[in-house]
């Protein structure tokens, strides 16, 4: 929905409270510049009361991490198993892994297939560095690419810097 003012959010807050979830262009009417797609993503996305929006436990890491290997790219299908939006699934997902990348940096791991780390690391996490695969994440799946939210490395389908399995792959093909 782009910027969404404070104004705007209460009036959508209202509007569904008097007209429901499926009334979206009658929504939308009553805001401006705003079409029933962009009220439809900010309710789902964000304004609906029943979104989780405090931090992520150690449970719910695993069970995404465990989701998004048996599923991958599905953020749809795996978010209300995990009880959260889909956006929310894939930014944590990506964080997760920008930190298991970052704790093999500071260990010297990266690479190397090396099992160590603080306790903090999960069962689910070790496991996915270990196995050395990741499941592509498309942002076509979620509604973040809409909002500028694209990021870089593997988690998007990029070749990883420390293995280069994204170059594997296309010289397997090439011979």
């Amino acid at each position: 929905m782009g910027l969404s003012s404070l104004t705007e959010d209460e009036i959508l807050k209202a509007a569904v409270s008097k007209y429901g979830m499926n009334q979206w262009a009658r929504i939308s009417s009553l805001l401006v510049r705003k079409t029933p797609k962009q009220c439809k993503a900010r309710w789902y996305e964000w304004l609906d009361p029943s979104i989780k929006k405090i931090e992520w436990s150690r449970e719910e890491d695993e069970k995404l991490l465990h989701m998004a290997k048996l599923m991958p790219t599905q953020w749809r299908t795996i978010a209300p198993i995990v009880g959260r939006t889909a956006t929310q699934c894939l930014e944590r997902y990506q964080q997760l892994l920008d930190d298991a990348d970052a704790q093999e940096s500071e260990l010297g791991l990266a690479g190397t297939g090396a099992e160590a780390g603080p306790s903090a690391d999960t069962s689910a996490q070790a496991a996915a560095r270990r196995s050395g695969s990741r499941p592509r994440v498309k942002t076509s799946e979620t509604r973040s690419h809409r909002y500028g939210r694209r990021r870089k490395g593997n988690a998007l389908g990029g070749a990883c810097a420390s293995c280069q399995h994204g170059r594997q792959k296309s010289e397997a093909q090439g011979a």
